[in-house]
């Protein structure tokens, strides 16, 4: 069952891990289903929800540069548009 888990997590990267929960739950439910199904074992699992995702600080300010660039990029070009109208 961790290995399964683990498969459905690597297709993830922490972007869409955390913007696209829903559909990380949905196939995390479907894998323990799988592997639950798969031991014959009477277990019922009526839900799966993934709540607290960590990744590594330096991971963790990659992210938050890459962002901040994303963000910066957009004012310039809303700057840059400004102007234009203004001129």
């Amino acid at each position: 069952m961790l290995e399964q888990s683990k498969n459905v997590f690597g297709q993830f990267d922490a972007l869409t891990a955390v913007k696209d929960r829903v559909r990380l739950n949905a196939q995390m439910a479907a894998a323990i289903h799988e592997s639950v199904g798969a031991m014959n074992a009477p277990i019922v699992i009526d839900a799966v929800q993934i709540e607290d995702i960590q990744f590594s600080p330096e991971y963790m300010r990659s992210i938050e540069k890459r962002m901040q660039a994303s963000v910066e990029g957009d004012r310039l070009k809303q700057n840059a548009l400004r102007e234009k109208v203004q001129a």
